[in-house]
């Protein structure tokens, strides 16, 4: 199951108006190349057939530190809602359910956010450490 939800927005090409010669009709292909370096250099392309233009963007990867306040929002939330599942999963007996808590439980999950939210405060790689265990959970 794909969760677009929990992707990351690295970048974005956009191709201003003022750049396209002529009106290009809805539906039209668009060839999109998105290349990664070593450096981390991502170079993605747009190549309109129709028009036979190529566009290009260059950006930088760089890891978006995670905020403090909203990761602290953001746990709340994620807690009352496995709070419901647990309740939910007793009430109907779905195995599935059981399993994914069982895995929770196992792998500490909840006990990892709390100790990675106490330090993000104070410690950027905490903070990082909790924003991914938070999507673990999720």
């Amino acid at each position: 199951m794909n969760r677009a939800d929990r992707n990351q927005l690295i970048g974005v090409l956009e191709i201003p108006a003022t750049n396209i010669k002529r009106d290009v009709p809805a539906g039209s292909d668009i060839e999109v190349t998105i290349e990664i370096d070593q450096s981390r250099l991502v170079r993605t392309k747009a190549y309109i057939p129709i028009l036979d233009e190529e566009y290009e963007t260059v950006l930088k990867l760089e890891r978006k530190g995670a905020e403090p306040g909203q990761l602290r929002k953001d746990v709340e939330q994620e807690k009352k809602r496995l709070e419901e599942v647990r309740k939910k999963a007793q009430q109907t007996g779905d195995q599935k359910a059981q399993q994914a808590l069982n895995r929770i439980n196992q792998e500490r999950m909840e006990h990892d956010l709390d100790g990675s939210l106490a330090a993000a405060q104070q410690d950027r790689d905490a903070a990082d450490k909790c924003a991914k265990r938070l999507l673990d959970l999720q």
